[in-house]
């Protein structure tokens, strides 16, 4: 396995994880103090997922800067296909392009997976 498919697969195990830490990122729970009244707007977001720096932070924006078709290929692959099913296997590239292709037959989903992965490699690489 090349170590851009390594770092794809762990790119999408951080989002699931991202996607089930905090469901209200928006929210505020802290409040200024009332002893304190310095202010009576809201303290920090707290609660918040802290997605790892490097390799995978590189990854996500090499993955924004791709088109629109290849992006969400990409994310229906590694984040979507990372998921374990009830048997315990992963989705195969044909259950994927059925359920979450956008329209792609195999090949052009699988097309543009490997397309989008070239330029993520080329972008983190350069």
């Amino acid at each position: 396995m090349k170590w851009i498919t390594k770092l794809a697969f762990s790119w999408g195990a951080e989002r699931l994880r991202s996607v089930n830490y905090n469901p209200y990122p928006s929210v505020n729970i802290l409040h200024a103090s009332k002893m304190g009244r310095s202010s009576n707007k809201p303290g920090h977001k707290i609660l918040c997922y802290d997605p790892p720096v490097g390799r995978h932070r590189d990854f996500e924006i090499a993955w924004r800067m791709l088109p629109k078709r290849q992006r969400e290929c990409v994310e229906c692959r590694f984040v979507t296909g990372s998921i374990i099913w009830d048997d315990g296997n992963m989705a195969t590239w044909g259950q994927l392009t059925k359920g979450y292709g956008h329209g792609l037959n195999k090949a052009a989903f699988k097309s543009n997976v490997q397309y989008g992965l070239r330029r993520i490699e080329y972008v983190i690489e350069k």
